[in-house]
């Protein structure tokens, strides 16, 4: 009886988790979608992962990048420390801001770098808010 009601409750988490995941990855996509930059045909992992790098490549010349990356991958910097780290704010400004056309740049590596625009908004009071609005299931992957 013990052994059922166990395996049962097995099945109960690893349902929740996985509603749970289905949610989270819900949100992830609408966040892309409902920004306005980014349209329903973009694969929002495939958005994310284009401004990451293009952010990563800009953000290379500052001298505290190295650690801020090491702390991003360790799950060690929370979205309110991250919201005033230059790189984070240029990744969530590139993921409300990049068009289909840009993500198809980066795809056939005409698209290097962060564009200037994104970088100067980055700048902004406003780019904070994005960082700490970022859906959990988009910072997660952030941080891998």
């Amino acid at each position: 009886m013990l052994q059922r009601l166990a395996h049962f409750s097995c099945l109960v988490v690893a349902q929740w988790q996985s509603a749970k995941a289905d949610a989270e990855q819900a949100l992830f996509e609408q966040q892309f979608v409902s920004s306005g930059g980014a349209t329903s045909q973009m694969d929002p992992g495939e958005v994310l992962g284009a401004c990451f790098m293009i952010s990563m490549r800009t953000a290379l010349a500052d001298p505290s990048f190295q650690e801020v990356l090491a702390k991003l991958g360790e799950g060690r910097l929370p979205k309110k420390d991250a919201a005033d780290v230059d790189f984070c704010r240029m990744v969530a400004v590139c993921m409300e801001g990049l068009s289909g056309d840009e993500l198809q740049q980066f795809n056939d590596g005409r698209l290097q770098q962060l564009p200037k625009s994104y970088v100067e908004e980055s700048k902004q009071e406003e780019a904070r808010a994005k960082v700490l609005h970022m859906v959990d299931a988009a910072w997660s992957e952030l941080q891998v």
